[in-house]
């Protein structure tokens, strides 16, 4: 309860804080993320209030919003042709821990490309997923 303490007193820093900042529940996908620069203050005041009051039921996460840089990749279509989408791109690395040696190891990344047009990166049906290998 100290830390929840803490964290409303500095609520009222983080409401005047740099938008540039996403407040969001950890959970899947993109719908329940709010984008401060896309709010107004008081919508985004309420988020970090919500985050708070529900801080300890629901796991909420402040991150910096930093906007993925554009790129070209080829992806097919449903009919099986190969076209060049322009995109943006989440690396999700996957780690995992070997019980025996008690060391957490990297065993893959999943790259998701998400048309350009897209704001928050995330699974969505339009998006296209990745298996990243390592360059030899």
């Amino acid at each position: 309860m100290a830390g929840r303490a803490a964290v409303e007193q500095r609520a009222g820093g983080l409401v005047s804080a740099s938008r540039r900042v996403r407040a969001r529940p950890a959970a899947w996908g993109a719908r329940s993320g709010t984008l401060g620069s896309d709010s107004s203050r008081a919508d985004w005041e309420s988020a970090i209030q919500q985050a708070i009051t529900m801080a300890d039921t629901s796991l909420h996460i402040l991150q910096t919003y930093e906007k993925p840089k554009r790129l070209r990749h080829p992806v097919y279509r449903d009919d099986g042709s190969l076209y060049q989408m322009e995109g943006r791109l989440r690396l999700c690395p996957y780690y995992f821990v070997d019980e025996p040696d008690k060391e957490t190891k990297l065993q893959g990344i999943l790259a998701t490309l998400c048309p350009a047009d897209k704001k928050i990166i995330h699974g969505m049906k339009d998006a296209a997923l990745l298996p990243c290998v390592e360059a030899s």
